[in-house]
């Protein structure tokens, strides 16, 4: 069904992601790389690309048709700085500050400004967040249950201040109906919560933002999927909460936990972490990968479908990784070569390597 929120458009289903911690680590090139529910897309040298899943428009191509490899997508004429990719919308912030996005309406980009340029962005299920320079967070789209952080549950058009966060905020985050922030050091989130994935030790929902307990300081940035969220603190310790059937947490456990849990076995060796739909990933400070949790379509990259409620290697990338991505089934990671490689669930081609067929360890994208 859709919405008439632009750039947020409505779906009940969860398998997204995404979030600001699934922006790539500019890489070789500046590239940049964002992983969606069943779709993928990358900006390198200023020119983006989208391949997957594509029946709302969501590639930007301008058409509804899959693609199982990298197609251009058609942005405005300006320098992009960032991308990040939802269920159905994905959206990219120019170096100007303002935000575009597409989804429902392939021939159709829709503008959001604020009044301090943005310098980040998240893109949830259905919604999307803004991080102002001034250190404000905005938010818009759905808000069924207080994703927006305004107080309310109205649905929003155009950017809306997050209750408490419009100066010193640092990272944020954007899940299913969830949001995260890090302010001055500490975690703050709010939204949906029925799998404790705001992390407060409750099982409540909020429509404002709400501290996250044992992560009042010390954090540098914060990561957010369909069930869970993560956070990593300056000593690269990775700490976890929520859904955790699948091991997703990290903590060697697969019981949901309402408070943060540390991952374990990672030993403060992290520079970034990105959050799947079940899964989460960690780049090493050497430049290799790390996955947990769901892994029925191998988007662990092990080489197996078995999940995991501890970190394992992903197969042949142990160094020169630049940047990584988590979607809804897949992960990928854009070398420091310049090459780009996914794994796991590719149904709509989201691995785009010209097939259909899951990988349980990484292949190569056909690059244009």
């Amino acid at each position: 069904m859709q919405s008439k929120i632009p750039c947020a458009l409505g779906s009940s289903l969860v398998l997204l992601l995404l979030c600001a911690a699934c922006r790539g680590i500019p890489g070789p090139r500046t590239a940049r790389i964002a992983a969606g529910g069943n779709q993928t897309c990358m900006v390198d040298s200023g020119a983006v690309t989208c391949w997957g899943k594509n029946n709302v428009g969501q590639l930007g191509d301008g058409t509804n048709e899959d693609r199982n490899s990298p197609v251009p997508v058609t942005v405005v004429a300006e320098k992009i700085a960032a991308i990040a990719v939802g269920y159905i919308h994905a959206c990219v912030l120019t170096e100007a500050g303002e935000i575009y996005c597409w989804g429902s309406q392939p021939a159709e980009q829709v503008r959001f400004g604020s009044d301090s340029p943005f310098t980040a962005l998240a893109v949830g299920a259905t919604h999307t967040c803004g991080l102002t320079s001034t250190g404000g967070m905005k938010c818009w789209g759905s808000n069924a249950m207080g994703g927006l952080g305004d107080g309310t549950t109205e649905d929003r058009l155009s950017p809306v201040e997050v209750t408490g966060l419009s100066t010193e905020v640092t990272s944020i985050a954007a899940g299913l109906d969830f949001s995260c922030a890090v302010k001055g050091g500490g975690v703050q989130c709010w939204g949906a919560n029925e799998t404790g994935q705001l992390g407060t030790g409750s099982y409540e929902s909020a429509a404002v933002p709400a501290a996250v307990p044992g992560l009042e300081s010390d954090v540098t940035a914060v990561a957010a999927g369909v069930l869970h969220a993560c956070a990593q603190k300056t000593d690269g310790e990775i700490w976890c909460w929520g859904e955790n059937t699948a091991g997703a947490l990290g903590d060697g456990t697969n019981q949901n936990s309402p408070t943060p849990v540390k991952v374990i076995n990672l030993e403060g060796d992290i520079q970034s972490v990105v959050v799947g739909g079940s899964h989460t990933c960690a780049l090493t400070k050497a430049g290799g990968v790390k996955c947990w949790g769901g892994n029925s379509a191998g988007q662990l990259g092990d080489g197996t479908t078995t999940d995991r409620n501890a970190p394992v290697d992903v197969a042949g990338l142990s160094i020169g990784v630049a940047a990584i991505a988590a979607g809804g089934g897949h992960t990928c990671a854009v070398l420091t070569t310049g090459a780009v490689k996914c794994w796991g669930l590719n149904e709509n081609g989201q691995l785009g390597n010209g097939s259909n067929q899951d990988a349980s360890s990484p292949v190569d994208v056909r690059m244009p």
